[in-house]
């Protein structure tokens, strides 16, 4: 059909509106579908009350971060997740509570029939006892031969009711051992629950929800009392309780840690908040009578674990030795500082990925890490390395006490110290192999120490978050220095001889820290 110019062609919306939608990909398909589900679910949530279940949020979860999420819609899906575990821990508990009285019947059962067969036997004693008593009155009065006949069937009586016995015997072992086995099943049942329990404290904490954590363990020590993979979860509990003044968990979580472990005799440490160094010293010592072990890995997740960097030269500067931190400082341990000093909670940090204890901390501005290890210090007795924590602030070179690195320092101990590898990045010409960087990183931070680490075991010094130092760009200038590259930067700016710098107050998603200390 010819048209004439001067008509006009109308599309039905419908029409267009499946033409585009056949084009879009099957992601983003996916992504809308999930988008209107969480509208739609929302909204009858809002008229009906009704809750996600545990098929809706696994429905979602693929795709929830892709998609755009009110925080009403956040608050409602939050509260499903609360709802769904609250019922799972409801049908655990009923089923332990079952498991448990099919036990004990049995085993009530198991022990009647053994009074049982007790008293059958003491009867049968008492009867051989009389037949032996009447045979010998008959002897006494010259009736020779019914005493001996007498005797007779008392001997074959008593032969019979022996192999009765024996037979009871064996009948009572045997029921022994199956109450005995009964009572193993359910130990065991109890143990593969607890270390669930324990499993899913520890992921809590990671996310930082130590109250749930906490939770978590009290319901696990209701099942077993003397369990010491149970007496070292509640370790870290008394660890982070008492670092961050909450003296009252701290102590609730310290009696059930020495019940685990049997050791009711310990004397507990005074708890003295006015003294913190002292106090944190008392805790410490005695999680380190408990099991000094796993005492010291808590130590190092939740303090800098450090590493010794000998004294060298970079070009023509000496470098005294020193001590440097493994790992960049994580959320885990910069959480404490927020907990127990009145700062910033550390939920300012949250990004669009999880908040995750093992991951670098971010929005972390140079300030921010002078006040941080100031805390840190007096948390540990130790010198006050700074005057203030300000953009005018004073280093005292002569304090022993954790701080800052130089740029000469932080450049010394990327290269791997006194043996000054010529890598590009620190630890490998590769840098795939040691930096999360914009290639690799999937748009975020991830958690420490997952790559490989340069000669002297230090990781993350190229890639995953830029890391302030103490210098100044300039004389009269404000700005600090910046080194090691991030997740958001391409892999030259991961480069060990890369430089880079921000204002003292810098708050950013790609910027965080990590310490040294003087030997």
């Amino acid at each position: 059909m010819k048209l004439n110019p001067n008509q006009k062609i109308e599309i039905s919306h419908d029409i267009l509106a499946r033409e585009v939608y056949a084009r879009i990909d099957a992601g983003e398909k996916m992504r809308l579908k999930i988008t209107q589900f969480l509208r739609d679910r929302y909204d009858y949530y809002v008229e009906a009350g009704a809750l996600l279940d545990k098929k809706d949020l696994d429905y979602i979860a693929l795709y929830l971060e892709k998609v755009q999420v009110s925080p009403e819609q956040t608050a409602f899906i939050k509260e499903s997740r609360r709802e769904v575990a609250a019922k799972a821990r409801r049908r655990q508990r009923r089923n332990l509570a079952i498991g448990t009285v099919l036990a004990l019947a049995t085993v009530v059962s198991i022990f009647f029939g053994i009074q049982a067969d007790q008293k059958a036997k003491d009867a049968r004693e008492a009867q051989v006892e009389a037949l032996a008593q009447k045979a010998s009155a008959l002897a006494a009065k010259g009736e020779a031969e019914i005493a001996t006949k007498e005797a007779e069937t008392a001997k074959q009586t008593a032969q019979e009711k022996e192999k009765e016995a024996r037979a009871s015997a064996l009948t009572a072992e045997t029921q022994r051992q199956r109450a005995e086995a009964t009572l193993n099943s359910l130990n065991q049942t109890r143990q593969q629950v607890v270390d669930v329990l324990i499993e899913q404290s520890q992921g809590l904490i990671l996310e930082l929800n130590y109250e749930e954590a906490f939770h978590k363990l009290k319901t696990a020590n209701t099942l077993l009392k003397n369990y010491r993979p149970l007496g070292q979860a509640f370790m870290e509990m008394v660890f982070f309780y008492s670092a961050t003044y909450q003296l009252e968990q701290a102590g609730a979580a310290l009696d059930k840690t020495i019940a685990l472990f049997g050791r009711s005799g310990l004397n507990k440490p005074t708890l003295i908040r006015q003294d913190t160094f002292l106090y944190l010293k008392g805790m410490r010592s005695i999680l380190s009578k408990l099991d000094a072990q796993h005492a010291a890995m808590i130590q190092n997740k939740y303090f800098p674990e450090m590493v010794t960097v000998p004294a060298g030269s970079l070009d023509t500067i000496q470098i005294a030795s020193f001590r440097m931190a493994k790992y960049e400082t994580t959320n885990w341990q910069y959480n404490l500082f927020c907990l127990s000093s009145g700062q910033d909670s550390i939920e300012r940090t949250r990004e669009r990925w999880p908040l995750e204890g093992n991951v670098p901390v971010v929005k972390v501005s140079w300030t921010d890490a002078l006040r941080y290890c100031n805390w840190l210090n007096g948390h540990l007795g130790l010198d006050k390395t700074y005057s203030d924590a300000t953009k005018n602030a004073n280093w005292n070179p002569s304090a022993k006490g954790y701080r800052l690195p130089t740029e000469a320092e932080w450049e010394y101990a990327a290269r791997g110290g006194p043996q000054q590898a010529v890598y590009k990045y620190s630890g490998s010409d590769d840098e795939d192999s040691v930096a999360w960087y914009d290639g690799n990183s999937n748009s975020r931070p991830h958690p420490v120490g997952g790559k490989m680490g340069n000669n002297l075991d230090l990781f993350d010094l190229s890639g995953n978050v830029w890391e302030w130092c103490w210098d100044k760009w300039s004389s009269g200038g404000t700005y600090r220095g910046l080194r090691g590259g991030s997740w958001l930067t391409n892999a030259v700016r991961c480069e060990v001889s890369n430089l880079n710098s921000g204002i003292p107050g810098l708050h950013d998603n790609f910027i965080g820290f990590r310490c040294v200390f003087p030997l």
